[in-house]
């Protein structure tokens, strides 16, 4: 009997560690690959900013999580090929009003935003 409940335990140890997320606090998916296409220099970068956006922007920016090309997030106006200064984006996480996540504690790090800089300079 002994052995039969040892053997259960390991099972259960085995099987439960292949979930990528916490199921009881909503973050279903957030350590999932992403679907960003990496195979160029640009899917890259862009998939560097996205991993960013994952933890920093999507729970309040949810339908930005749709935007999985560099030319979706131009043609919804969020961004200006090779022109941060101007991109919607770029203002939203560091403006006049006040950087994005409105949470200091957890607004992106100056090696994220070079990462969203280094992407729409080289778009």
């Amino acid at each position: 009997m002994k052995k039969y409940f040892i053997l259960l335990l390991i099972t259960l140890v085995l099987f439960s560690c292949g979930q990528d997320y916490n199921s009881q606090s909503n973050d279903v998916g957030q350590y999932s690959q992403s679907p960003i296409d990496r195979s160029t220099a640009e899917g890259q970068r862009l998939h560097l900013v996205y991993r960013s956006m994952q933890s920093q922007c999507f729970s309040c920016h949810g339908s930005w999580s749709s935007y999985i090309t560099s030319s979706q997030w131009v043609n919804a106006g969020l961004v200006v090929r090779g022109n941060p200064n101007t991109s919607k984006l770029v203002y939203r996480l560091k403006n006049m009003g006040g950087n994005m996540p409105p949470d200091p504690s957890s607004q992106i790090s100056d090696d994220d935003y070079s990462a969203y800089l280094n992407w729409i300079n080289n778009l």
